[in-house]
């Protein structure tokens, strides 16, 4: 049972999941539903939600976006000036493009068989995805042949991991390595002002 003003001064009633409304509620402005999950309608300052079957079929609709499922048949989101997404029997085939001037672009997924994304600052290619991969970009390259197996990376993030062999890993302060996981460790942070070790042989 909710019962309450709002902070405009609405007065609101509902029962939960018979019917009614429910102002600032679940990060919502407001929410007004009927026989949940069947029917409901939510805004969050000028972006509306329609639900039906809650949470197959919702219709979204705002000053830059948009969005529709029937989850898992089909679904499409865009939001103006930074992407297009759309996906077709859920989680087989996704696609996206993006349209905002920072990085543009595009590409697709078939999961398991193949999928890429090509924008102008990165190239990413799938193979029976996750296991095989290839990404480049001018500050990072990623190679997986297959995952989690063989992962190599250089560039902001240095990977050499050959599993459960050997394994190092790179990025930013931290420095992970092992051989023979999970017995022997060697792993280094780096502070403003000192350096610290630590070495491992588990158990």
């Amino acid at each position: 049972y909710f019962q309450g003003t709002s902070a405009q001064g609405d007065n609101y009633l509902a029962i939960f999941p018979i019917g009614g409304t429910i102002y600032e509620f679940l990060g919502r402005d407001k929410v007004s539903f009927v026989l949940f999950p069947i029917y409901g309608k939510s805004n969050i300052n000028d972006v509306h939600t329609t639900t039906v079957l809650w949470p197959f079929g919702s219709k979204t609709s705002g000053p830059r976006i948009e969005r529709f499922r029937v989850w898992p048949v089909y679904g499409m989101s865009s939001l103006a000036d930074e992407y297009d997404k759309k996906f077709v029997l859920w989680p087989i085939y996704s696609s996206v493009k993006y349209t905002n001037e920072r990085n543009p672009g595009g590409g697709f997924i078939v999961v398991p068989i193949y999928g890429r994304i090509v924008t102008e600052r990165a190239k990413n290619y799938w193979l029976v995805a996750p296991l095989f991969r290839y990404m480049h970009s001018d500050e990072q390259w990623i190679v997986h042949a297959p995952w989690p197996f063989i992962q190599l990376a250089d560039g902001e993030m240095y990977k050499r991991i050959f599993w459960p062999i050997y394994g190092k890993k790179h990025l930013g302060t931290l420095t992970r390595q092992y051989v023979l996981w999970p017995f022997l460790w060697n792993n280094k942070t780096e502070y403003a002002r000192h350096e610290q070790r630590r070495r491992m042989v588990v158990p």
